[in-house]
């Protein structure tokens, strides 16, 4: 099991507190990290290879293969699992402000919730999965990341500078 941290991109260092890279020979181990306590933080996950489930309360969320998911801050625990097979997944962890100025929610409308790009951004989200999902290798993935995430700063800055 590895653990790696990147630094996030000086424009967006506001608004990312974190980039982490998991990536396992057997999945998600099944004791030490497998609790997820609350931290404040709402997350952008990317499982690369093999899915996630999180247990929350009584349900049930399943982060696929390819898929990147806005996970919202969490009030409860969460359990994660996976299949004992290789497994990667990335993290992006927001900082309080980086909600808004990125993808123009406020916390409570993310509380608990899971919702994967394509459903914020239908088609443009869709190719930004396929993308990140052909990209060789984790630093790659990333950089595609940052970069969709450096337009969409940009974008909602010009929109707010607009707004009476």
């Amino acid at each position: 099991m590895n653990v790696s941290f990147t630094r996030p991109e000086q424009q967006l260092s506001p608004y990312v507190a974190l980039i982490w890279v998991f990536e396992s020979r057997f999945g998600v181990p099944l004791a030490d990290s497998r609790l997820i306590v609350p931290d404040g933080r709402a997350k952008i996950i990317v499982s690369y290879r093999n899915s996630l489930c999180a247990a929350v309360d009584t349900r049930l969320l399943n982060a696929k293969e390819h898929h990147i998911f806005l996970v919202g801050i969490q009030t409860h625990p969460t359990t994660i699992a996976s299949t004992a097979t290789d497994t990667g997944t990335i993290g992006i962890e927001l900082t309080p402000k980086g909600l808004y100025h990125l993808f123009k929610l406020s916390m409570h409308e993310i509380t608990n919730r899971m919702v994967s790009f394509e459903e914020l951004f239908g088609s443009p989200g869709a190719r930004l999965q396929n993308r990140v999902g052909d990209a060789e290798d984790p630093r790659a993935k990333i950089a595609l990341l940052q970069t969709a995430l450096t337009h969409l700063f940009q974008q909602n800055e010009k929109e707010l500078k607009a707004s009476p």
